[in-house]
């Protein structure tokens, strides 16, 4: 698992240098801009002060980690980067630099950074032109490429990384910058739009009435005639082949329902707004008749409802809002707060994924937005397109989706979000 924290701490320790670097060439541009106000001021261009910072070093390892996302198509994707000569003055003669693949620096970056990155397959990458020159007169390298090929060469939804390293041939007064002579770039690569691979697990009906709740590895469905509540237990092949368990009837005035914290099912009651609880048994499939009790009332304009751990999350209008409940049904008032900023009534599906939000628009994107327990939101990422050719998405088991299309067939997908998932 990634350490953030690292990842953060490497990302801050880049800018620093680069503001160094930054401030001493602001330095010397001033000082070389208050000379031009004078005729009797010079500048000794073999100072060896100033000589002291003419360093190479690759551009874009400055601004940290290249994040390369690449579709499993035929061909190659590519990556440029280039040399650079620091300093107030260019280059006084051609330099010579060369870039090589560093494979044996994953391992050591994986142990410092505290990530799993995977060593990207030595045939799936190349460096076009491996040496390049900064000539005379110039500060700045011709690009060096390089080149990732994609499909049968990379595994989809698997983050490796390729770090590059760059050294000098021409013999040079001056060393490289060592935190900059190696840029880092990960590469995730995804499927290619129609080609994302599923598997069909059942046939439920009609779409319209019917509400699937993940049962941590097994379905709950309402279904949408006779309203009986159904549990569906997967094969070893992940199919719901098998009838299914009647665990309750009378489920026709259900609004919404949310399998929360592993022991109870929630739902609002079309007829009046009010929230239910029903204590559930995941072994028996038994409610717990003492258990059961209305915990609010008022919710009857809730558009959306899901859950993110011990929360009940209801949208309503355009806002979010986390409720806290313990295990025996009572609000902690105190801890109740907005999600984000709004926005949220233009998503037509919302779920938990993990420790992220999961939200899908009604053109079929869908987006991620990582969640703290305090309910603050991270900057959220499009992982997918197409997915409104479903009426309904929900998380399933450990980490894959389950999703429900206008014919009443269900599909699951193994899911993660380290890449992208165009449907269509």
């Amino acid at each position: 698992m990634i350490n953030h924290d690292n990842f953060i701490a490497t990302e801050e320790k880049f800018k620093q240098m680069k503001m160094k670097y930054f401030n001493i060439l602001l330095g010397l541009v001033l000082l070389l801009t208050l000379g031009s106000c004078s005729k009797e001021v010079s500048i000794d261009t073999d100072s060896p002060l100033l000589s002291s910072y003419a360093k190479t070093y690759i551009v874009q390892a400055a601004k940290g980690v290249i994040d390369k996302r690449v579709t499993l198509l035929d061909g190659t994707d590519t990556v440029t980067i280039n040399g650079f000569l620091g300093g107030a003055f260019s280059a006084k003669e051609d330099l010579q630099l060369n870039f090589a693949i560093a494979f044996d620096s994953v391992s050591a970056y994986n142990n410092a950074h505290g990530t799993a990155y995977e060593e990207i397959p030595a045939d799936a990458v190349a460096i076009a032109n491996p040496t390049a020159a900064i000539s005379v007169g110039s500060n700045k390298s011709e690009p060096v490429d390089i080149l990732i090929k994609k499909a049968g060469f990379l595994a989809p939804f698997t983050t490796y990384l390729l770090p590059i390293r760059m050294t000098q041939s021409t013999p040079f007064k001056n060393s490289a910058i060592p935190e900059l002579s190696m840029v880092y770039i990960t590469v995730t690569g995804s499927y290619a739009p129609g080609t994302v691979p599923r598997t069909k697990v059942a046939s439920l009906g009609q779409p319209e009435e019917t509400i699937i709740v993940n049962f941590r590895d097994k379905l709950i469905v309402r279904e949408p005639v006779g309203n009986r509540l159904l549990v569906y237990v997967p094969d070893e092949d992940g199919l719901f082949a098998e009838e299914p368990v009647i665990i309750g009837t009378g489920w026709e005035n259900v609004k919404h329902l949310i399998y929360f914290d592993n022991d109870r099912l929630i739902t609002i009651k079309e007829s009046n707004g009010e929230l239910w609880q029903f204590p559930l048994d995941y072994h028996s499939y038994s409610f717990n008749q003492e258990g059961i009790k209305s915990i609010g009332a008022g919710w009857g304009n809730v558009t959306l409802l899901t859950t993110f751990d011990h929360y009940v999350l209801p949208v309503d209008g355009d806002n979010i809002t986390r409720f806290p409940l313990d295990a025996n049904g009572n609000w902690d008032w105190g801890g109740i707060g907005a999600i984000g900023t709004g926005g949220w009534a233009a998503f037509t599906s919302i779920f938990q994924y993990r420790n992220s939000l999961m939200a899908i628009e009604p053109n079929g994107d869908m987006w991620e937005y990582p969640v703290t327990m305090s309910g603050t939101l991270g900057a959220r990422t499009k992982v997918g397109s197409g997915w409104d050719m479903y009426v309904k998405v929900i998380p399933f088991g450990v980490s894959d989706l389950l999703a429900l299309d206008n014919n009443g067939d269900l599909w699951r997908y193994e899911f993660n979000t380290a890449g992208f998932w165009p449907l269509k």
